[in-house]
């Protein structure tokens, strides 16, 4: 018998089979996401500019509805506010909330998916 995993020859191993279901390992960053968003060596997805959750929900906002103005419309106030009321109370789901003395928003892959889900599917 072997002692560790390293000293298993091929012969000893020839007859298990082995079944993996790989996950994708990352997720694709959506046009509205701000474009120095990158994923970190700590697999945060971050802002490489200083940015605060409400200030990211605004620019995704005027992306998703090709807003160029400076303006912001009644509807679009209610809508980023509803989404960061959302964000703010349930950290685990959408990600570390970045308020003014943070650098910006941090998400998992999972939290990332989550927040295109929802900002997506909220009229």
């Amino acid at each position: 018998m072997c002692k560790n995993n390293d000293d298993v020859t091929l012969s000893e191993n020839r007859d298990k089979e082995y079944k993996f279901e790989l996950e994708p390992l990352d997720i694709e960053k959506k046009y509205y996401i701000p474009q120095l968003y990158y994923k970190n060596h700590d697999n945060l997805w971050r802002n490489g500019n200083q940015q605060s959750t409400y200030e990211l929900i605004i620019y995704v906002r005027r992306k998703l509805t090709n807003n160029t103005s400076s303006q912001t419309s009644d509807i679009d106030c209610q809508w980023i506010q509803h989404i960061y009321n959302i964000i703010r109370t349930q950290p685990k789901k959408y990600g570390k909330l970045a308020l003014n003395d943070n650098w910006c928003h941090h998400f998992t892959d999972e939290q990332l998916q989550n927040f295109y889900d929802l900002v997506e599917n909220t009229d």
